[in-house]
């Protein structure tokens, strides 16, 4: 069996041909705790598992707890978050970081071992410090390394974070960080919503890898099918449980 076949097999299982693919992300209580959506974590994967979502992303520590969710063919995939970082602790946060950190928390062998179909870490850049980039692309090239040998597929959530950071070159932050995971072995990314035009190039810099494009709310920004702009779905926060999940994923089905 080549060590692609496993990596296939289990990236289809949330991203299906001629579908547009939704990921609910509900590991936010492992840096910021029981945020808008995710107080229940019980309830909140009940909504997503009848809003049909695809995937979710869960720390592995609800993996365990909340297994019989995940249970029979029509149940969304578990991708397991492998990384942790306080980027998002901003001011009113009731700790914030006084500086940004960011570890690995987690491995392909014990994601393997949960049944995960995959595992998602972050790639953030931006900072003062060459180090911190460093650090992070090797993270990425050794967990990239041995989901391999499990056939996992690796998705690379790419976040421009620091203070080099500026509206001008944040599209080709997220650019760079993009071609440097794949290149470094990642099997997808997820980015920011950064229009149509700068997914488009994007995708084109990734290609064959798949795109998701992370959502703030349920209004897609930009005309036209998301296989036009050449992305394969779509990563939506705990908001979408705030609304009718249901008929948001279903709209976002339409956009392909």
């Amino acid at each position: 069996m080549s060590l692609a076949t496993g990596k296939l097999l289990r990236l289809s299982r949330f991203l299906e041909s001629g579908k547009v693919s939704v990921i609910l992300q509900a590991d936010l209580g492992l840096s910021l705790g029981p945020v808008d959506g995710l107080e229940n974590m019980d309830r909140s994967l009940e909504l997503a598992c009848k809003a049909g979502v695809d995937a979710v992303i869960l720390a592995s520590g609800q993996v365990a707890r909340h297994v019989h969710f995940f249970k029979g063919r029509s149940a969304p995939s578990i991708l397991a978050r492998v990384d942790w970082s306080n980027s998002e602790r901003g001011p009113s946060f009731a700790l914030p970081a006084s500086s940004v950190a960011r570890t690995i928390i987690d491995d392909a062998e014990h994601a393997a071992f949960l049944g995960c179909d995959g595992v998602v870490l972050s790639f953030q850049m931006g900072y003062g410090k060459d180090d911190a980039e460093a650090d992070n692309l090797a993270s990425i090239a050794e967990l990239s390394s041995s989901c391999s040998a499990l056939g996992l597929p690796v998705l690379v959530e790419v976040s421009p974070v620091g203070e080099r950071v500026t509206d001008r070159n944040y599209g080709d932050i997220v650019k760079l960080a993009a071609r440097m995971s794949i290149e470094a072995g990642a099997d997808a990314i997820v980015a920011p919503n950064l229009g149509p035009d700068l997914l488009r190039e994007l995708a084109v810099a990734c290609k064959p890898a798949p795109i998701w494009v992370k959502l703030r709310n349920s209004d897609v920004p930009w005309s036209g099918s998301v296989g036009e702009i050449g992305i394969a779905g779509f990563v939506l926060g705990p908001w979408l449980l705030s609304s009718d999940a249901g008929s948001v994923v279903g709209q976002l089905r339409k956009c392909l």
